[in-house]
């Protein structure tokens, strides 16, 4: 499992909420967030979380719309392309916010070079 597919499975009540609001149905939702976590880490830059916190929030969403395979995420959770669109404007803004993008959590850890991944990755170097 890797952290996106963490924060998925714990706040995945939240999520699904912005899904319902949106109008997806709880079974719709259920199979979106997995698919979408998939879709997300297949976009992600080839430093994987850390790259994606590397933007401000607005831009590292945009990047990602950019990137994911809209067609292949509707496909995977059984639903339309436009209705998936409208899960990933909802979704993305709060995992981004999620894993630390706003200034804090994770973000604070994976942010630059004199942080701890900045250190971890000069003990592999």
């Amino acid at each position: 499992m890797n952290i996106l597919d963490g924060i998925i499975k714990s706040h995945s009540g939240e999520l699904s909420s912005l899904l319902v609001d949106k109008g997806f149905n709880l079974e719709q939702a259920k199979q979106f967030l997995p698919a979408a976590a998939d879709q997300v880490m297949k976009a992600a830059p080839q430093e994987g979380i850390a790259g994606l916190l590397s933007g401000s929030g607005a831009s590292v969403v945009a990047g990602l719309m950019q990137k994911i395979d809209v067609g292949a995420l509707a496909s995977a959770a059984g639903i339309n392309a436009e209705m998936a669109t409208t899960g990933l404007n909802a979704l993305l803004p709060k995992i981004v916010q999620l894993l630390g993008n706003d200034g804090g959590g994770l973000g604070a850890l994976l942010g630059g070079n004199d942080n701890l991944l900045g250190g971890v990755k000069k003990l592999f170097s």
